[in-house]
């Protein structure tokens, strides 16, 4: 009798053993899968950040927004919010570096050049789009000028390089 009872309790200890060890790598699973969603929300995060701080500096920053001048031609120290100069608009003035790939289009879907961005994006990419609503125009503009430009819609599509 004392035999069976022993191979009975090394059965037990064994199945619970083997229990204890597939709860931990059940649990072990549950770990990865939440780090890997945070490490994904957070670089979802940063690329939306980097496509709206680019956006804001297109149409706001002095080097890619057109300029005021008299009708003489005397330029004002004063830059247009959403006037942007096309021509201007570069990856860096963009705020953009390495990390980042990008491209500018007008409404109609026709690339515009900017320098330092790359075409379209890779299709196995997170891009993040942002629209603005701008005017375009020349890097000085006078008060007519400014008058006889059309709204124009630009989309800028982000995306991580790497």
């Amino acid at each position: 009798m004392m035999r069976q009872s022993g191979f009975i309790f090394s059965y037990d200890v064994a199945v619970s053993a083997a229990i204890v060890v597939l709860a931990l790598a059940v649990l072990m699973q549950a770990m990865e899968v939440a780090a890997y969603a945070e490490q994904e929300s957070l670089m979802r995060e940063e690329l939306e950040n980097a496509a709206i701080t680019a956006s804001a500096l297109m149409v706001g920053s002095p080097e890619n927004t057109c300029g005021l001048q008299d009708t003489k031609g005397n330029p004002f120290d004063v830059h247009i919010p959403n006037c942007v100069v096309l021509d201007s608009l570069t990856k860096g003035s963009l705020g953009l570096g390495g990390t980042y790939g990008c491209m500018v289009e007008d409404g109609a879907g026709t690339i515009i050049n900017v320098s330092g961005c790359s075409g379209p994006p890779p299709g196995n990419r997170d891009v993040f789009v942002v629209e603005r609503i701008v005017l375009a125009g020349g890097a000085n503009e006078t008060r007519a000028g400014l008058a006889g430009l059309d709204e124009e819609t630009l989309r800028l599509m982000v995306w991580r390089n790497n």
